[in-house]
């Protein structure tokens, strides 16, 4: 009867050692998956996409940029100048930003402005938010974050926006307060 006790409890201790040895692995697995490694890292990078004429259509530059396995793009201190007929029309600065493996999303993080300069006797006008999602290839953006679009006589916020680009329309969707000057 000892050696009957003795074997089933080294038979059991086998199996429950053999349980949680497998149970770790896969915590270990799970654990390690949800990390990304990178492919490659560029400092000062600075790039141009051309449209069907060979003009300048948009130029991004950024103090970093670490490139993903999984195709993915971090930039760190970015800026993206939009151009028409050859003459910058919107420019985007953030502090990071995602792009995704086709290169047509972007997800700006931390503090974000968008800006153009205006014509004749237009001033500069800007956008400043957070967080802000951008479909390069439509040139529009969007955020559901706290946004300021001010020049020299107006400063208006609102609680998320939709900017688009080519007619340089944006929609504030609540919460909005404005603060305009007469001269």
């Amino acid at each position: 009867m000892g050696r009957w006790l003795a074997g089933t409890i080294l038979v059991v201790s086998v199996v429950i050692t053999t349980w949680l040895l497998r149970s770790l692995e896969q915590e270990k697995t799970v654990i390690s998956s949800g990390v990304q490694v990178s492919d490659y890292t560029l400092k000062n990078f600075k790039t141009i996409r051309l449209n069907e004429q060979g003009q300048m259509r948009e130029q991004l530059i950024a103090q970093k940029m670490i490139h993903y396995e999984d195709k993915s793009t971090e930039l760190v201190t970015l800026e993206i100048i939009f151009y028409r007929q050859g003459k910058v029309y919107w420019t985007i600065q953030a502090e990071q930003g995602r792009i995704s493996a086709d290169g047509n999303e972007m997800w700006l993080q931390g503090n974000t402005i968008l800006w153009w300069d205006g014509q004749l006797d237009q001033s500069r006008v800007e956008i400043l938010s957070q967080d802000v999602y951008l479909r390069i290839d439509q040139e529009y953006a969007e955020t559901s974050a706290l946004t300021t679009i001010q020049n020299d006589y107006t400063k208006t916020q609102a609680l998320g926006a939709k900017v688009f680009l080519p007619k340089k329309r944006i929609e504030l969707l609540s919460k909005v307060r404005g603060h305009y000057e007469i001269h």
